[in-house]
């Protein structure tokens, strides 16, 4: 019956020259499906750039006039932007920690899911499932990072000759103040560029 009334109706149908619009199969296959309740398809998912995009970020609205969240003392667009944008890569342990610092201070997911080594224990094939977990989790929205600061220790040799120990210690600043951190870092270095192990 439903087949029926879309054939009448699309033969009730013109062409642009006055003729009659001759249904096809193909059109009523097509307008069968959409009126037997399916509706139009679902939208294609999002990708991990789109659903980032959607999470919103801090990012400094003036890179080149705002102070880069690390402390090296540089401005942003001068010191970790270029990283996080991928124009370079961190060639130090110190340019790797402190581009991930300033990953976590913007909220960019992609570049920490990016620098992180798949032996580390938070890796996560599912990029985007990994992208919900740091942005419910793990970007410190509840800490003032303008307040907050990281100290850049020691690089000591790590386990292997392709890996480093750092040493430094961080101060968050959250609602309630608390006291510096000192942790012990590892990072990986090819000729590729850093990245982070573990702590």
């Amino acid at each position: 019956m439903l087949l029926n009334v879309l054939a009448a109706a699309a033969v009730a149908l013109v062409t642009p020259h006055g003729g009659p619009l001759t249904p096809t199969a193909t059109h009523l296959r097509a307008s069968s499906f959409s009126m037997a309740g399916f509706g139009a398809p679902k939208p294609a998912p999002k990708t991990l750039e789109e659903m980032v995009r959607d999470m919103g970020n801090r990012l400094p609205k003036d890179p080149a006039e705002t102070r880069c969240a690390c402390g090296s003392g540089e401005s942003y667009a001068a010191c970790c932007r270029p990283f996080h944008v991928g124009d370079q890569q961190t060639t130090t342990p110190e340019a790797a920690l402190r581009a991930r610092w300033t990953a976590f201070a913007y909220r960019l997911p992609i570049f920490i899911i990016d620098s992180t080594d798949k032996t580390n224990s938070a890796f996560m094939k599912d990029r985007i499932k990994w992208a919900k977990r740091l942005s419910k989790t793990s970007m410190f929205d509840d800490f003032d990072f303008s307040a907050s600061r990281l100290g850049v220790g020691a690089v000591e040799p790590g386990e292997s000759e392709e890996s480093v120990f750092m040493e430094n210690s961080f101060t968050l600043q959250p609602k309630a103040p608390m006291g510096a951190a000192p942790v012990r870092w590892a990072y990986m270095c090819t000729h590729t560029g850093c990245i982070y192990i573990y702590v």
